[in-house]
């Protein structure tokens, strides 16, 4: 496969770093507001659920999009496969995989339901997640279920608070156990295991590259829902974890734009998949032959192909403000010290193992509200909590229900820095005292 740097989609960029190098970059905190789009009157405290553009990154992607327009026809026709693959080698490099395991979806959904899709499932067949699954893949397993009556689904309990040690111990067994009942039904019957990286509502980091390990060894399929880690995680190392299937979100962590995700796929089980859930077109173009399994992934008609191209421009972002381990460094330290911050003006606790402190947490905390069980979840609640946020307080966060007690889930990024968490804990309670007298 020819593989070619785009050049063009770096130029921006480029131009952007050499400005600053006399200058310097910002700071990390209220400085690094100024390299976002975002409203520097509001306080952004949830990165984790729609992500963020960088001003750079959206400067460059709109030059790139007023190129493709000069003469979008020739483009779409003979240049933007060399771009696609561009973006895929940047993605593929990053996450330490082959370049043609790596193929672009919209989103992280979209790409579990392409694989759960096309596995050819039989009577006898498990499918297991865990209880910390996200709604749209819940939806899409619903749905898979009734599409396939013989298909038994199954939830792993993560049971928090625990540790990694006891998920670890606790999902092998788990395994094992449904390995042999599987086989009791059907001996040729198959075991398939999905898990996430990093959890959403809990934000919880899973020790998912050893449940792939122990999936790999318990000989059962494995399935990752990694959303969150691409950007938020560091040394993926995708090619030695081999897992069977992963999944992840560009434009949540990572800076690129709405919607991209990357699929990765080893070698061994692309043959398998027969068909996305959005179709791909086999367009012919002169030099691209790529294999069976990428081809169906390159070009699905009307697609805007901005947020993909995205990817690589938003790589090449985090390379100049300092690199994965600088932005995580500081996201992760920013958030550990800014949720005891929450919790010291709450008098609460954060969610977080119960044998290795900070082992669950990345560039997302929780925290716990001072909000009594008898609150119960409903759409009226979230509405009221969400408006006293945007409309009266002007900053963002995520409220949720788990096991009874209320949390708050606060994402660090580059723009934040501690006096947004001290606002949020001041905030949530007086939001908090307000909920109680309803």
């Amino acid at each position: 496969m020819r593989v070619t740097s785009s050049g063009s989609q770096y130029a921006t960029i480029n131009e952007w770093g050499r400005a600053l190098s006399a200058t310097g970059l910002p700071l990390f905190g209220e400085e690094s507001r100024k390299l976002f789009l975002g409203d520097p009157s509001f306080i952004h405290l949830n990165h984790g659920s729609f992500g963020g553009v960088p001003a750079p990154v959206e400067d460059a992607c709109q030059n790139l999009s007023k190129s493709i327009d000069r003469n979008f026809d020739y483009f779409m026709r003979y240049k933007y496969f060399n771009h696609i693959d561009s973006a895929r080698a940047a993605v593929a490099s990053f996450v330490g995989a082959e370049v043609d395991t790596c193929v672009f979806v919209p989103n992280v959904a979209t790409g579990i339901g392409t694989v759960l899709k096309n596995f050819e499932w039989q009577s006898g067949d498990i499918l297991v997640h865990t209880d910390l699954i996200f709604t749209t893949i819940a939806s899409a397993i619903r749905e898979l279920s009734r599409n396939q009556p013989a298909l038994q689904i199954v939830e792993f309990v993560v049971d928090l608070p625990t540790s990694h040690a006891s998920i670890l111990k606790s999902f092998r067994n788990h395994i094992r156990v449904l390995k042999t009942d599987s086989v009791k039904q059907r001996p040729t019957s198959k075991v398939v295991a999905l898990f996430e990286s990093i959890s959403s509502t809990p934000a919880i980091i899973l020790p998912w590259k050893d449940m792939v390990r122990i999936c790999r060894e318990e000989g059962v399929w494995s399935i990752v829902d990694a959303a969150h880690s691409l950007g938020q995680e560091i040394k993926l190392e995708l090619g030695a974890v081999n897992p069977d299937f992963w999944i992840s979100n560009c434009s949540k962590w990572l800076y690129a734009k709405r919607s991209s995700a990357l699929l990765y796929v080893p070698f061994r089980n692309q043959g398998m998949i027969k068909q996305p859930v959005l179709p791909g077109f086999k367009y012919q173009s002169p030099g691209v032959r790529p294999s069976d399994f990428v081809w169906q992934f390159y070009w699905s008609g009307m697609t805007d192909p901005i947020p993909v191209l995205s990817v690589e421009i938003a790589l090449a972002f985090r390379k100049v403000i300092g690199g994965e381990e600088k932005i995580n460094t500081y996201c992760h330290s920013l958030a550990m010290i800014g949720g005891r911050r929450i919790v010291e003006i709450l008098g609460t606790s954060i969610l977080d193992s119960s044998e290795k402190e900070g082992e669950f947490i990345g560039n997302m905390i929780n925290v716990e509200l001072p909000l009594p069980s008898t609150i119960l979840p409903s759409a009226e609640l979230y509405f009221k909590f969400q408006e006293e946020l945007f409309e009266i307080h002007g900053i963002s966060a995520i409220l949720f229900s788990y096991k009874g007690r209320w949390w708050a889930r606060a994402s660090a990024q580059i723009y934040n820095q501690l006096s947004d968490f001290e606002f949020l804990g001041d905030t949530l309670k007086v939001i908090c005292q307000k909920l109680r007298e309803i």
